[in-house]
């Protein structure tokens, strides 16, 4: 047996864990367990810094995850607080902010160089490094195949622990079991940084629409004259009506609300992302997923970005402990369980608006129940207002009072 930092691990195997993918959460995962002293391989098909486009939010209780030094370089770019959540109907106005709903708008692509930066100082990285496979030795996931992108170069190295975070479509899932997706659940999204030419507030808005229901738009500021406006659409909806999602976005921001404050916009990005609840695992013996590739992308309340830093967390403590214990599989496998305790609540907010949006028919249920007397102390306020049912506001409250749907 040999030790490394007071500690026995495997002398057969290169690394203590391998991470596979190096956004947000792979490059925090990586420098976590760098610092904790584990030797870690980081491998990404791209070459790093590279430019990822698109904008994002962070929620404020995830900020913690990003380190001391990563809060001060954010900090001095004097990025807003975000001040509430709205969900708004086709006037863009109205809805009910909640005042829990806090965070910062940050660049993508400047998050992740800051992340990278960070991980590649502790651990080793390999760029232009694709996973082609896993290595299995006696049924049990033993290391990664990787190809060198440049030489074509197929290499099978080991490690005690594997980390799939590699995005929503994630080989590492599919090769090590835990795939479970279901096309339902991948969402493609466009996106812009808009430039207003008066003040904006500091309110994220995500605005259902029902002509193309389940989709929505959302409108994160960035700054007090700047915000991210995006479209998301389940990508079977997109193939199925053979959508152009770009045309979309710019018929949306064609918007009176949009057109009266003069807006300019960037390129268009395209994302993609996968939400839960797929894959319903993300853990199976020494494979941990993090991020999209666990089914974590939750895109509503800001969680999607903010859950890819937390599941890291989670799992960097989790293999920490195990490689206390020789890289006990029982500690491995609390990985699942801490992620459903510690995010579960987001996620099921998140699951809850989604399933308003994506079944109109609950609208007219809930007004069937209100001209039948069911439920009609509470429906009336919602429903029988004009305004209320125009703009569809705080789809939240009807959430509360259509429990039973």
């Amino acid at each position: 047996m040999i030790y490394s930092l007071g500690r026995p691990c495997r002398g057969m195997n290169e690394y203590d864990v391998m991470v596979v993918g190096a956004s947000a959460g792979g490059s925090t995962c990586a420098r976590l367990l760098g610092e904790k002293g584990l030797r870690v391989l980081l491998v990404d098909q791209a070459t790093f810094p590279h430019p990822r486009g698109g904008h994002d939010l962070i929620l404020e209780g995830d900020l913690s995850v990003l380190g001391d030094s990563f809060r001060e370089r954010v900090e001095r770019k004097n990025p807003l607080s975000l001040g509430g959540l709205s969900l708004v109907g086709d006037s863009l106005e109205g809805g009910s902010p909640s005042p829990a709903f806090k965070g910062i708008g940050v660049s993508r692509s400047g998050v992740d160089t800051l992340l990278f930066e960070q991980a590649s100082k502790g651990v080793d990285f390999r760029e232009k490094t694709q996973a082609v496979g896993l290595v299995r030795k006696e049924g049990l996931v033993a290391g990664v195949r990787l190809a060198n992108l440049s030489t074509k170069e197929v290499k099978e190295v080991t490690s005690d622990v594997i980390i799939g975070a590699d995005g929503p479509f994630s080989m590492v899932a599919e090769w090590s079991g835990l795939e479970t997706h279901n096309p339902h659940h991948a969402w493609v999204s466009v996106q812009t940084l808009a430039a207003f030419s008066d003040p904006i507030d500091s309110i994220v808005r995500v605005h259902p629409l029902l002509a193309h229901a389940p989709a929505y738009a959302w409108m994160i500021p960035q700054s007090a004259d700047s915000m991210s406006v995006g479209l998301s659409f389940p990508l079977s909806r997109v193939r199925s009506l053979h959508m152009d999602i770009a045309h979309e976005l710019s018929s949306f921001l064609a918007h009176p609300y949009f057109v009266q404050r003069n807006i300019s916009s960037s390129e268009f990005v395209h994302s993609s992302m996968r939400i839960h609840p797929s894959p319903v695992a993300r853990s199976r013996a020494n494979v941990l997923l993090l991020g999209h590739a666990a089914g974590l992308g939750g895109p509503f309340l800001g969680e999607s970005f903010s859950n890819e830093l937390r599941s890291a967390q989670i799992a960097s403590d989790v293999i920490f402990h195990a490689s206390e214990n020789g890289f006990d599989p029982a500690i491995l496998a609390e990985y699942s369980d801490r992620c459903s305790l510690e995010l579960g609540a987001r996620l099921q907010d998140s699951k809850n608006i989604l399933r308003w949006m994506g079944y109109p028919s609950l609208l007219q249920r809930g007004i069937q129940r209100v001209d039948h007397g069911t439920n009609g102390h509470s429906f009336p306020g919602l429903w029988h207002c004009k305004e209320t049912r125009k703009d569809l506001a705080n789809p939240i409250q009807f959430l509360r009072v259509a429990a039973w749907a």
